[in-house]
């Protein structure tokens, strides 16, 4: 079996995985970026108030955005994977390619925060730790995307859900013959 033919369970693995991890980071970022805003709108002191303002005013929204961004390309994601094809597919890649870039930015934050010490919850080492290795995943994720394409073309034609109920054949689109689309050609370069 292809790589390219196995790209769709592939990729629903990695979805997973990138649901997952992404949830856990905005649960816990959104947590610990609430209560340091408490902590500094009411004055209060918290015992165990280890979530600083430097990490508060720097990972922890970058961590949020890049979560919801990355929420909105698993979004993306499952409708693509729900019905595989190619104009899903550069939806699906655009957005995921987004959210990579920002959980890029939001690692490398996080990588300073490891670097730099100081006292940490094991609550903000988690959605670090996650947030360092959410990028490999969603890489993994956008390679995986592209793999039907990439290694046999057949993006769209022969799905597990684009298959005739009787013949358990894949369905394709019947080819237009070149007068029609010479003609709509024409046509169109005509009217600019």
């Amino acid at each position: 079996m292809a790589f390219g033919a196995g790209s769709w369970g592939i990729s629903c693995a990695l979805l997973a995985v990138n649901s997952v991890m992404t949830i856990i980071i905005a649960g816990i970022a959104g947590w610990a970026f609430n209560r340091s805003v408490e902590h500094v709108l009411c004055m209060t002191d918290f015992q165990d108030n280890v979530e600083g303002a430097a990490v508060a005013s720097h990972f922890l929204p970058l961590a949020l955005v890049a979560s919801v961004v990355g929420m909105g390309s698993i979004l993306a994601g499952i409708y693509h994977l729900r019905v595989w094809r190619t104009d899903t597919l550069a939806a699906a890649v655009s957005v995921a390619l987004v959210a990579w870039l920002l959980s890029l930015l939001a690692a490398g934050v996080a990588l300073k925060e490891i670097h730099v010490g100081g006292p940490r919850s094991s609550k903000l080492k988690v959605v670090e730790t996650f947030t360092v290795l959410l990028p490999l995943f969603e890489f993994y994720y956008l390679l995986s995307l592209h793999a039907a394409v990439l290694f046999n073309g057949r993006e769209g034609q022969g799905t597990p859900h684009a298959t005739d109920s009787q013949t358990q054949t894949p369905i394709t689109l019947p080819e237009l013959p070149d007068v029609v689309v010479e003609e709509g050609l024409d046509h169109f370069m005509g009217s600019i």
